[in-house]
């Protein structure tokens, strides 16, 4: 539960659903509702997978604490688990176009290329400043640091990846950690070194959230990424 909760309440304030996380027991089971956002489009529920193959990873019996889990829902009738990570991989596509599109002009990602964003985060540093269309209470400012954190956890525990593992992600020597967030009352800062998921798509959904969920845009994307 506590592995998916972090994407469960992004969904939902991406769409200003009201959720409530309120698992309950069945016997030997854990039975956790769904909001609706998280099952609105296939690479969400690719998302909640990735996380759920984070939680279920533990190959020592005696250390799992996870035997299975079951998504079930209307909205998931006769779609198939491929379909799921193929929306997710069209969907980062999409992100990366339109994070081009906010990057400095005449911007150098490397050597040989252009104005392009990487596909290939764990290579790069971000560093990112988001200016808000106007200034954001103290309890606003909480709430965002809270989905800003929601989102740092799905990125950690690879939610946006499409080829490997947490577990592959540790055995090669890394750690399982996305990057830092300072929301302030009139900019969001966000900083990651070598993220193990692509990180476009969450700053994406973060500013769903802020229109969504708040009503503010924001007004200036500061954009700077540099190689190993």
């Amino acid at each position: 539960a506590e592995t998916i909760a972090p994407a469960l309440f992004v969904f939902a304030a991406m769409e200003n659903e009201a959720f409530v996380m309120s698992p309950d027991s069945v016997e030997n089971d854990i039975v956790i509702p769904l909001p609706y956002a998280a099952l609105l489009e296939p690479w969400r529920v690719a998302v909640l997978l990735n996380l759920i193959d984070f939680a279920t990873a533990e190959e020592d019996v005696e250390l799992k604490l996870v035997e299975s889990v079951t998504i079930g829902g209307p909205a998931l009738a006769g779609m198939h688990v491929e379909t799921t990570y193929s929306s997710l991989a069209t969907r980062l596509d999409q992100a990366r176009e339109q994070l081009k599109t906010l990057l400095p002009k005449g911007f150098w990602l490397d050597e040989y290329e252009k104005d392009n964003w990487p596909e290939d985060a764990d290579e790069y540093m971000f560093d990112i400043t988001l200016t808000l269309s106007r200034a954001i209470s103290a309890e606003e400012a909480g709430a965002i640091s809270t989905y800003a954190n929601h989102l740092e956890m799905i990125i950690g525990w690879m939610g946006f990846a499409l080829n490997g593992t947490a577990t592959d992600w540790q055995e090669r020597g890394n750690m399982l950690y996305a990057g830092e967030v300072e929301v302030t009352d009139t900019q969001i800062k966000y900083f990651a070194d070598r993220p193990p998921s692509d990180i476009g798509l969450a700053i994406l959904m973060l500013a769903q959230i802020l229109d969504r969920s708040y009503g503010i845009s924001v007004t200036n994307w500061d954009i700077d990424i540099s190689g190993s």
